[in-house]
């Protein structure tokens, strides 16, 4: 299992990747650090107790059990968050490959990481980088627009792999089509 050093430095946040999990969508939060990638349960789904109980009225209950943690991203050690068994920790040396395209409707950009586990097992996760509402709202007043909003936010994510990982390291990891 890895583990952090206090030398671990954050090189960004984005506040938003939402993952298809067993029971439905989940929210993480990606912190990137030069070391490792963690993406943290910001709010799980509870569809699965939707199915259980049924209809609206299981549909009511389980979007009042997906609640939405807030953490501290800038004080907190990285190490708190991996260490929770509902994120997920991807050390940069185990990256096999990350993919980042448009998705075929809409404006989002779709995002699906490689990596090989502890265990030496081959991991996939599939999600989409969608920017959280407040971020969205304030660069339309800013006078963007929704395409271009996505693609910068996607962007950031490119950008921001480019600068942790090493020039040759992103060329074998890094595919894009954006």
């Amino acid at each position: 299992m890895y583990s952090g050093s206090p030398a671990e430095k954050r090189i960004a946040l984005i506040p938003r990747v939402v993952v298809q999990g067993k029971m439905g969508l989940n929210e993480y939060a990606l912190l990137v650090t030069d070391k490792r990638s963690i993406l943290v349960l910001e709010k799980g789904s509870k569809s699965g107790i939707a199915g259980a109980l049924g209809g609206a009225v299981g549909a009511a209950i389980a979007n009042a059990a997906a609640s939405r943690k807030s953490f501290d991203y800038e004080t907190e050690n990285p190490e708190s968050f991996a260490i929770n068994p509902k994120n997920v920790v991807i050390p940069h040396d185990s990256l096999e490959l990350i993919q980042l395209k448009k998705a075929f409707l809409g404006p989002v950009f779709r995002m699906e990481v490689k990596y090989q586990a502890p265990n030496n097992k081959r991991k996939k996760i599939k999600g989409f980088l969608n920017p959280p509402g407040e971020h969205v709202k304030q660069k339309k007043q800013e006078g963007g627009d929704k395409k271009q909003i996505h693609y910068d936010y996607a962007k950031k994510v490119h950008d921001v792999y480019k600068q942790v990982l090493s020039p040759p390291r992103y060329e074998t990891v890094v595919s894009s089509k954006m």
